[in-house]
């Protein structure tokens, strides 16, 4: 890892002005993304359980670090889900308590029905029904369209926790392999004003390959996104097999997720995932974009984008 630049700021919660995009990342696929007084996280994920848990017993959330890293979440729109697998979207129960009613989860109906025992109080919009079609928050200044995407084999051509949750569930899950991924999706989220995109952004947070299909195309074409958050995988696989992703990125920011073992505790140093040759996929990646061009964060960094 030494020959990877990695980022590095820790996140102080501080206020940076209404102008100010910011990005804290957390870890694999979770974001709270702050932009003029709009606020929204994907796949909420803080908790880490470790590998032992995960295989072979239960897992649960850690409330605490959760509070901690959602401090002063009263204006969040949306929660985004791009999968429902624990890795991203079993801290969703605990969230949930500290998020304001009128905000909304977006997901698979797989995910939807794994959720429905905790009872949350906010609404969960199906997006499943929604693919391709715009969805806003109350005030029209903040857009989310889904778009699908798959899951790529975890071993050996293994699938791992495949499949849809197809009943209302009674009990609140606690092993790793009842949370179903369900419908994988990407999504793009504008940043609105007066009906025009002020801040574009394509967010991947599962391990896919190629996602850009026509209608992501045609979307690209109306406006630019400024920023691609992908996850390393994607990125991989698009830059090995020359995907139509890597010319629709063009001079946009590139942020790298997913790419940490996510089974370390948070007091030890991140490493990351030995498969899919993770050290040897950032070192090429930071060889192909320029460093003005490409962000690699630590779990637990704030990023600042003009």
């Amino acid at each position: 890892m030494r020959d990877i630049k990695l980022y590095e700021r820790p996140i102080t919660h501080t206020n940076r002005g209404d102008n100010s995009l910011t990005l804290n990342y957390w870890g694999v696929g979770c974001f709270h993304i702050k932009y003029k007084g709009l606020e929204l996280i994907t796949d909420p994920f803080i908790s880490r359980p470790n590998f032992r848990q995960v295989a072979l017993g239960k897992i649960q959330q850690d409330t605490i670090r959760i509070k901690n890293a959602f401090q002063n979440i009263e204006k969040v729109d949306f929660v985004l889900v791009g999968h429902g697998h624990y890795d991203h979207a079993m801290d969703i129960p605990f969230l949930g308590q500290l998020l304001p009613p009128s905000a909304k989860y977006i997901g698979s109906t797989s995910l939807h029905k794994q959720l429905m025992s905790f009872r949350l109080k906010q609404d969960y919009i199906m997006a499943d029904s929604m693919l391709t079609k715009s969805i806003y928050n109350n005030d029209s200044t903040l857009r989310i369209i889904p778009f699908p995407s798959d899951h790529a084999p975890h071993v050996m051509g293994i699938h791992l926790f495949h499949g849809e949750t197809k009943h209302r569930t009674s009990k609140s899950p606690t092993r790793a392999s009842a949370w179903k991924d369900g419908t994988i999706f990407s999504f793009v989220i504008d940043f609105m004003s007066n009906h025009q995109i002020e801040k574009r952004i394509f967010i991947q947070t599962s391990s896919a390959k190629s996602t850009i299909e026509k209608e992501i195309q045609e979307t690209f074409n109306e406006r630019q996104p400024d920023i691609f958050i992908l996850n390393a995988y994607t990125l991989r696989h698009a830059m090995k097999h020359h995907t139509c992703l890597i010319r629709q990125i063009g001079r946009s920011m590139i942020i790298i997720c997913h790419w940490e073992n996510f089974f370390r505790p948070w007091k030890k140093p991140i490493k990351p995932i030995k498969k899919w040759q993770i050290a040897k996929t950032l070192k090429k990646i930071n060889q192909t974009f320029s460093d003005s061009l490409l962000m690699i964060p630590i779990q637990g960094s704030e990023i600042n984008w003009p």
